[in-house]
């Protein structure tokens, strides 16, 4: 754990070693933690935008980072467009969306708790949440539904 705190030269930190790929129940995985008075909630900065981050919410704390350069993009190309943001999680790329510009967004996640985040993640940006469309159902759903 020294070695991981050197190489990412952060003070504070989580660490949660997932041997099963992201399966299974989330308190099954191996947690660290750089000091045990962390607060489980807190907000990271990527692009300019604010994101909460939560480690009692499952197995992911907020973001996929691997989307990272996707939501750049996102932020980058939304003016006046509309975003469909299918499976969308806590709303990075609804975000970025509306960030950037969109006219409109649509978020659908089956999860009701996760449409909630994803407000937050609107709000704690100071983006209205007016002309955005929140829809706690599954995506499949939404799709036979909307067409």
């Amino acid at each position: 754990l020294r070695s991981f705190a050197a190489a990412i030269g952060a003070e504070d930190w989580i660490l949660q070693h997932r041997r099963d790929r992201g399966r299974g129940d989330a308190k099954a995985h191996p947690l660290w933690k750089s000091r045990e008075d962390l607060p489980s909630r807190w907000e990271a900065l990527e692009n300019g935008l604010k994101y909460e981050f939560r480690s009692d919410q499952g197995l992911s704390s907020g973001l996929f980072l691997d989307q990272r350069a996707n939501r750049a993009w996102m932020l980058q190309n939304a003016r006046g467009k509309t975003a469909l943001n299918l499976f969308s999680y806590t709303g990075g790329f609804s975000v970025c969306a509306a960030a950037g510009g969109a006219d409109r967004t649509v978020s659908v996640d089956l999860s009701k708790p996760f449409m909630e985040w994803t407000k937050r993640n609107f709000e704690i940006n100071g983006l209205s949440l007016y002309g955005h469309e929140f829809r706690a159902m599954d995506s499949r759903a939404y799709l036979d539904w909307a067409l």
